[in-house]
């Protein structure tokens, strides 16, 4: 198995030659997929593999799934009734009640700008405004994990083909299988649909 840091290596070289994927059509975006149980390892090395790329001369924008997420939550005007009705009525340990949470937040996440929504308006807003910067730029697409069971990276990559104007690096928890198809935490079903460059650290 290869290091998380040679995987890096590799990356970056990919990344120095990015403009031949504009070249070919393709949009910019580079996965880093590792295998699941790496994900502490690989969020202890984020801060350095940034410095790396500011080094390398790329003016460095983190993402964070995780944050994102919490930012809609946080802000939904049902937020205090959901914690009250967890608080009170609930029984987690029952996998009814799990599977109701997991049904409402992904109602709630999924309509009308929320969840996939937000997450994609927030992305495209920050694609755009990096476009604008005349210093190379680089966006790291971080804690992707939080976005199970609720959707898929894939799906909204085809949805944004295009408007990746700056090279983004994805740290992708998963399994390769070929050349384009990964598995999302290595227990969804296997999706061919990436277009991506890939980078297998397994």
């Amino acid at each position: 198995m290869p290091s998380l840091d040679s995987c890096f290596e590799t990356l970056k070289t990919l990344l120095r030659e990015e403009s031949v994927l504009r070249h070919r059509g393709d949009d910019p975006v580079f996965y880093l997929v590792f295998p699941p149980e790496r994900t502490l390892q690989v969020k202890r090395k984020i801060d350095a593999w940034a410095v790396q790329l500011k080094l390398a001369g790329y003016e460095v924008t983190v993402c964070s799934a995780a944050r994102i997420m919490n930012d809609v939550l946080r802000a939904h005007p049902n937020r205090d009734l959901w914690l009250d009705v967890e608080a009170h009525d609930l029984d987690l340990s029952d996998a009814y009640d799990r599977e109701q949470i997991t049904h409402t937040l992904r109602d709630v996440l999924a309509s009308d700008g929320a969840q996939q929504g937000a997450f994609e308006a927030h992305l495209q807003r920050t694609l755009a405004t990096l476009k604008d910067r005349s210093s190379a730029q680089v966006l790291l697409l971080t804690d992707l994990e939080a976005i199970h069971p609720y959707f898929r990276i894939g799906a909204l990559e085809q949805r944004l083909k295009g408007q990746f104007h700056v090279p983004t690096i994805v740290l992708y928890p998963g399994r390769r299988h070929g050349e384009f198809s990964l598995s999302f935490l290595g227990i969804t079903t296997v999706d061919g649909n990436y277009r991506s460059t890939h980078v297998d650290c397994e």
